[in-house]
């Protein structure tokens, strides 16, 4: 029985002596990783760790353990603070779903960034502070651990008590490392921007970082330097808002992105509108004259407008040859324009182009016939109107009969009297018939038609079989017949 109780006594003090050990332990390497980061460590009378506190880099920083208490159960999470005297406090970086109500949002430029972690507060120091590095670190501590900075404090919550030394170290390290980025002066602004916008690996950063600096300190020469550089970006947006605001310095680059066929629309029609404005025009006209035989609807549209205010229009025949090969987008704009250059023959080419494929085409080429056509375009306007499997929608129908009305009243023709009118398909589209108004057409369906026929034919029996009675009666009575006229 003794031996009995000697092993139950030393199995209990067993069982009380290994979660001791374990607690030690983990205090050991707390203590470790205090002394590595110079903070101080307090710990229970048990051994086991409460809390890492002091002064890191200049900041205060605190990695307390907790007692968590959720449905019942008990837990331990390990917090992360750190504190920072020059942190704006009305600085927030949150993750999206816990973002207060009604608070502004700061879009950075990176769209990964900004999808995955809710920044706010002052728009110009806030950008200015989220370089990569801070995203980086941030985006980690807010989307992968759940961390977050709110009024002035960096708050990380770890589940558990971490025991690895380098975890703790790594953890705190980088929390530091994020505070101290963020806690800028005012005067460092503008030289965070000037670096954002030429040194950030990602695009969108550096586009948006340098959209603020010109907004904010576009006499600096702080800007003319990253102007200078951005112009050189790899990144076309960015060289074309370089571009744009480094006058005939950035000409050069702001020709290099309209020549290239494989940029966006939107870059290349920027550039130019912006070198219209600037270009000497000994430079711009040839420019513009060698887009002639460009892809884009946009920069081709610019360009012959262009050219027509400078008194050098592209011309006819440099229209027509432009439609070889072009997409419909471009040859949307040639049916557009064939009516400004005043040339006879552009009335028969917008008729051939009602038969293009592209809807946009015979639109454009419709409005230029209502512009410039005559009564022989009207018939291939019905034409195209009445053709099967080509109208998307109510479009191009209204437009016809806009080009029709307009081609009436340009010749003077009243009421379409003497010309043709547009009917809605339907059963017997396309026939003729008898007008009210004397030498008028118009269309109608087939049974009308009929109908009209009928009567004319029964207008002209009776006509005849008058004229016959009064010719007998009077011959009877021994006076000439009727004169016939």
């Amino acid at each position: 029985m003794d031996t009995l109780w000697a092993w139950a006594g030393f199995l209990l003090l067993l069982s009380g002596a290994i979660p001791w050990l374990h607690a030690k332990h983990r205090a050991r390497r707390w203590r470790r990783a205090g002394a590595h980061l110079g903070l101080s460590f307090d710990g229970s009378w048990w051994g086991t760790p409460r809390r890492l506190s002091g002064t890191l880099d200049g900041l205060a920083v605190q990695v307390e353990v907790l007692e968590q208490y959720s449905g019942g159960a008990s837990g331990k999470t390990t917090r992360f603070r750190v504190t920072g005297p020059d942190l704006p406090a009305d600085l927030m970086v949150l993750p999206p779903g816990v973002a207060p109500e009604g608070a502004g949002r700061v879009r950075t430029g990176d769209e990964e960034f900004d999808a995955g972690v809710f920044a706010a507060g002052p728009e110009l120091s806030t950008i200015a502070a989220l370089d990569f590095q801070t995203r980086k670190d941030l985006a980690t501590l807010v989307r992968l651990r759940g961390g977050g900075l709110h009024s002035g404090v960096l708050l990380l919550p770890v589940a558990g008590v971490p025991t690895e030394v380098a975890s703790i170290l790594e953890t705190v390290r980088s929390s530091v490392a994020a505070v101290r980025r963020l806690s800028l002066e005012r005067k460092g602004v503008r030289d965070r921007l000037a670096h954002n916008a030429t040194r950030d690996p990602n695009p969108g950063a550096r586009h948006r970082n340098l959209e603020l600096l010109l907004a904010h300190y576009a006499e600096s020469p702080v800007t003319e330097a990253a102007l200078r550089a951005a112009v050189q970006d790899l990144e076309p947006r960015i060289r074309l808002l370089a571009g744009t605001h480094l006058g005939q310095a950035g000409w050069d680059a702001l020709i290099s992105l309209v020549a290239k066929e494989d940029l966006p629309d939107e870059v290349r029609s920027g550039a130019l509108l912006h070198l219209v404005g600037e270009l000497p025009r000994e430079r711009l006209v040839p420019l513009l004259e060698g887009l002639a035989e460009g892809r884009s609807a946009a920069v081709f549209r610019i360009g012959v407008r262009s050219l027509t205010r400078l008194g050098r229009p592209l011309g006819f025949d440099r229209l027509v040859g432009a439609l070889r090969g072009a997409p419909a987008a471009v040859a949307a704009v040639i049916a557009e324009e064939l009516g400004e250059t005043g040339d006879p023959r552009a009335e028969e080419t917008s008729i051939r182009l009602l038969g293009h494929e592209d809807a946009q085409v015979r639109l454009r080429a419709a409005a230029t016939l209502g512009r410039v056509g005559g009564l022989r375009a009207v018939e291939p306007l019905r034409g195209c109107a009445g053709a099967s499997g080509r109208l998307l929608d109510g479009e191009l129908r209204r437009a016809i009969d806009a080009a029709v009305k307009a081609i009436h009243a340009r010749l003077g023709v009243e009421g379409g009297v003497g010309s043709l009118s547009l009917a809605d398909p339907g059963p017997g589209a396309g026939t003729l018939s008898l007008a009210t108004e004397e030498g008028a057409l118009s269309l109608a369906p087939k049974e009308a038609a009929r109908d009209a026929a009928s009567r004319a034919v029964e207008k002209k029996s009776a006509g005849e079989g008058r004229a016959a009675a009064g010719s007998t009666g009077a011959g009877e009575r021994g006076e000439p017949p009727p004169r016939q006229t």
